[in-house]
């Protein structure tokens, strides 16, 4: 028993021998680490020392010159003015540098407004003169229109005044037409069988006007009406160009074709009074020149009845 309480008191002298050991290898570390520090600092604050000094005498030099620069001043405090007056112009020139730049700035926008006014200005004049141009050049055409129709209103009134007045005086002879001259251009080498022929064709132009319903034309919408009327306009003339045609004789052409013109004219003109009834021209010229190869053969008739009788 004695002998394991010696070992274990060995052992725990041991171990606190072992502690104690660490325990001054860390003290004599730290003493260690606190002497180079404290070296440091030594050193440190001598390296200040001597920056101190060197400062001192940095100072005092500096003290110098500034006592040296104090005296220069006063000599040229009277010039400051100069100085004051030299900063004011390099201010005031950068002033108008800058409102230089913002005056260009705002004369560059302020042309680039106006120029786009002037585009607006001339695309608006050029619209406006535009729509000028089509306004009188379409009043110049319904003033043209209405001076046309004033003209042909006229023409229309003087050729029914001229038709009233030839019915009133009569023909006589004031419509005698060269007969000679105009037969012989109908003639043109046409012998009695062909001016037959040819009289015959006009006469079957008027009968295909006459079924094709293209002897007269009207403005009634009732569809009876307006074929009555052009059937009474149609009656009327045609009446008036039997009549004539059975009057004819190689003396009286032009004054038939003139009283047959006359009577289309006034016919026509009370064509208002029936919605606008009317016979056509193209079927007036029809009769026109029935009345006249019916002359011709009236004329190649005669010539033959004296040629035979002076055979």
């Amino acid at each position: 028993m004695i002998n394991i309480a010696l070992i274990v008191l060995i052992i725990l002298l041991i171990v606190a021998l072992l502690f104690v050991y660490n325990r001054k290898l860390k003290n004599d570390k730290t003493l260690r680490s606190l002497q180079e520090n404290f070296d440091r600092a030594r050193l440190k604050l001598a390296e200040t020392e001597s920056q101190q000094d060197e400062l001192n005498y940095e100072i005092s030099q500096l003290r110098i010159q500034n006592s040296g620069l104090k005296i220069q001043v006063d000599k040229v405090a009277k010039y400051q003015h100069i100085v004051d007056i030299e900063q004011y112009v390099e201010y005031r020139t950068l002033q108008a540098d800058g409102l230089l730049e913002v005056t260009k700035a705002n004369a560059d926008i302020m042309l680039n407004d106006i120029r786009a006014q002037i585009e607006q200005v001339r695309q608006y004049l050029s619209k406006y003169q535009e729509k000028a141009k089509l306004q009188t050049q379409e009043q110049a055409r319904a003033e043209l229109k209405g001076l046309y129709s004033q003209a042909l209103d006229q023409q229309h009134l003087e050729n029914i005044n001229r038709a009233l007045d030839n019915k009133i005086r009569g023909y006589q002879s004031a419509f005698f037409l060269p007969l000679q001259s105009i037969l012989d251009q109908l003639m043109d080498g046409m012998n009695e069988s062909a001016a037959k022929q040819n009289l015959t064709a006009v006469r079957c132009k008027m009968i295909d006007a006459m079924e094709q319903q293209s002897t007269a034309n009207c403005n009634y919408v009732d569809e009876e009406r307006r074929l009555a009327a052009m059937q009474l306009f149609t009656l009327v003339f045609n009446s008036r160009a039997d009549l004539y045609l059975a009057q004819l004789n190689t003396e009286n052409l032009g004054e038939l074709l003139q009283a047959l013109a006359d009577d289309f004219t006034l016919l026509n003109a009370h064509g208002v009074h029936f919605s606008q009834a009317q016979v056509l021209d193209s079927y007036l010229q029809l009769r026109l020149e029935e009345l006249k190869m019916a002359a011709l053969v009236l004329h190649l008739k005669e010539t033959q009845a004296n040629m035979d009788v002076a055979v």
